[in-house]
């Protein structure tokens, strides 16, 4: 008892969290990014078998591997989100200064 769910949530757990603090370096080939996150998730469970008594092969699951990729969706997502923000307001601090330019020329 105990070697399935909560190893599983145990693993997503630790998977969202190493991704959070890992770099987020933009990979181009797809099957290259998928062994990564392969990799990620069997040294993961590697070291949690090294803690607990958990399946070694716990990492393979469907279920394990769709919540990883929704957590890294949503992780680009925020990343895409905060980009289009900075740029929104880099916009719009340009046409603020445009428009002092403008008043302090009109007002000459």
């Amino acid at each position: 008892a105990g070697h399935g769910r909560s190893a599983a949530a145990a693993l997503a757990w630790m998977a969202t969290k190493a991704k959070a603090s890992s770099s987020s370096a933009a990979i181009s080939d797809d099957s290259n990014e998928q062994k990564q996150q392969q990799q990620l998730l069997k040294s993961l469970n590697q070291a949690l078998c090294k803690k607990r008594n958990v399946r070694s092969i716990l990492w393979k699951k469907d279920n394990l591997k769709e919540f990883y990729q929704r957590v890294l969706l949503a992780k680009k997502k925020e990343e895409k989100r905060i980009e289009n923000n900075r740029m929104r307001r880099k916009k719009e601090e340009k046409e603020s200064i445009r428009q002092r330019y403008r008043i302090i020329i009109c007002c000459r």
